[in-house]
């Protein structure tokens, strides 16, 4: 598997110096209705703060209810916490099932839902939101997939979540919106690391084919992390550097739109494969998945992109807990095993890149 992150360069680092130099700091906009933003080290220490702030405030246990279809090691905080899980199913066009939810609800606890925005898709929230009204269930969006709090989209959840580090050249950043005031963090802030920078950097511009080569088995991996948290801040660079990118981020996603729109434009006239979601005017896409009938395809096709030395991935895992839990999961094992996802953000070669995946797909047939 090959997996390029956005790097740092050179032109945005600078910026943020001078800006430095000038006393002139950019401030985070704001989304109206949300009263409080708060930084994090990542998406997953936000979601674990969600759990202990409403535990603490109604004085109950939580239950967290979640799609079946989720990234396993981004519960590792959670487990740690003793917050009860319950999976709910998803329809294939990834919206909530919610019909499947409705046995999770435990009237003992404080039930949280999750609505997840998958690979940049804005999959909106309404029923969600109209589905906790009727249940008396707090609304958390995930939106670690989507680029920017203000990208235009219309959030309707009581917490709103990012995790901008997936997306934006920085080592650590997640950040949390809430409709309600929450207490200010008192956490350590982490110094900002110049070799992690430098060594970036060096990636982007000397060594960066050589840092794409990352191989794994084509197989299904359940996480079962557990881990104690301790909020910390990003370093104030970070902060800086995200505050910049996210409260303007019109050009990375034009170019994130174009790069996923000549993906497409190869995908649709394949007959053994499909888009996972095909993207809306409101979608800025994260990564691309394509969904094969075949597995004995999908092998081909990565074969081909490994020998292009064209980059790609895989759903990283799914939770343990599935294992045990009550409901049927076939779906996501099959959305885990048939998908592979191309990138699509703007550092990326775009027309070579395209060239690769041409190839590869000539050789799956």
């Amino acid at each position: 598997m090959l997996w390029p992150l956005p790097l740092p360069s050179i032109t945005d680092l600078s910026g943020v110096i001078h800006q430095r130099l000038s006393c002139n700091r950019e401030t985070l906009r704001k989304i109206p209705s949300y009263q409080s933003a708060l930084w994090f080290m990542g998406g997953a220490e936000a979601l674990s703060y969600i759990c202990r702030h409403i535990a603490s405030k109604h004085k109950k246990l939580v239950k967290l209810l979640l799609p079946s279809y989720f990234c396993g090691q981004s519960l590792r905080f959670l487990r740690n916490d003793g917050v009860d899980f319950g999976f709910y199913q998803l329809h294939n066009d990834l919206t909530p099932n919610l019909d499947s939810a409705v046995s999770l609800i435990d009237p003992q606890k404080r039930n949280l839902f999750l609505h997840v925005h998958y690979f940049g898709h804005f999959i909106d929230a309404q029923n969600s939101a109209d589905f906790c009204q009727r249940y008396g269930c707090l609304l958390i969006e995930d939106c670690a997939h989507i680029i920017s709090p203000f990208a235009g989209m219309n959030f309707v959840g009581e917490f709103v979540l990012f995790a901008p580090h997936k997306q934006i050249p920085v080592k650590y950043g997640g950040l949390l919106f809430a409709r309600s005031k929450l207490p200010d963090l008192t956490t350590e802030v982490q110094q900002v690391s110049i070799s992690w920078y430098l060594k970036r950097l060096l990636q982007r511009y000397l060594t960066r084919n050589k840092s794409w080569r990352r191989y794994r088995e084509w197989e299904i991996v359940w996480s079962d992390d557990k881990q104690a948290v301790q909020y910390s801040l990003p370093s104030p660079l970070e902060v800086e550097l995200l505050t910049k990118k996210l409260n303007q981020p019109q050009v990375l996603v034009e170019a994130r739109r174009s790069n996923a729109a000549k993906i497409a434009k190869l995908i649709e006239s394949e007959d053994n494969l499909q888009l996972l979601k095909h993207f809306s005017q409101h979608d800025v896409p994260y990564i691309i998945g394509l969904r094969f009938t075949e597995l004995s395809n999908l092998h081909k096709f990565s074969k081909a992109l490994n020998q292009l030395r064209c980059p790609y991935m895989m759903w990283p895992d799914l939770p343990m807990e599935l294992v045990v839990a009550e409901g049927d999961f076939q779906a996501d094992l099959d959305r885990t095993m048939l998908t592979l996802f191309l990138f699509v953000h703007e550092e990326i070669d775009i027309n070579k890149y395209v060239i690769s995946i041409k190839k590869a797909l000539d050789a799956a047939k």
